[in-house]
């Protein structure tokens, strides 16, 4: 059985509650499970430690988001992400990130760049899914100080 409260492949970029849908979505976005595979809620609930009915009400949720496809007779399945979709995603994300780094580098503070190079050392000798983690966590937190930092900023215009 999966320790849920400390699961340490949690991706940032997920809500850190701990539901049944984040944990459903933590899988999905750490290639536990990929596109196409097979969805059982007994299993589901069995993995997570928990009744069918929560894992039901994830992966509808998960349908409407588009990360799960639920099928009559069929059940649910990760939903097959056409390669268009996620070129176009990630071309969007390589044009925005140069402008978080550079804010980043004006806003962060010493823990903050502390992190990043502990993150950089462990990178180093990280396994191919470790190192897809912590290169997450990496990009999660230049833009999250980022983001954080530049919302804070326009609410204060507001005021």
């Amino acid at each position: 059985m999966q320790e849920l409260e400390e699961s340490p492949l949690l991706s940032p970029l997920i809500n850190e509650e701990s539901t049944i849908y984040a944990y459903i979505l933590n899988d999905i976005a750490n290639a536990t499970f990929v596109s196409g595979d097979r969805l059982i809620t007994t299993k589901l609930a069995d993995k997570y430690n928990t009744s069918i009915n929560p894992v039901r009400e994830a992966l509808k949720q998960l349908q409407g988001e588009g990360f799960v496809t639920l099928s009559p007779n069929s059940g649910a399945r990760v939903a097959i992400f056409e390669y268009n979709t996620l070129r176009d995603v990630f071309e969007i994300l390589q044009l925005i990130e140069p402008y978080l780094m550079e804010w980043f580098v004006e806003e962060h503070t010493q823990e903050d760049l502390n992190e990043l190079k502990l993150l950089l050392k462990k990178m180093d000798s990280a396994s191919d899914r470790e190192y897809r983690i912590l290169d997450t966590q990496f990009h999660w937190l230049t833009s999250k100080i980022t983001i954080t930092t530049k919302l804070s900023i326009c609410g204060d215009e507001t005021d």
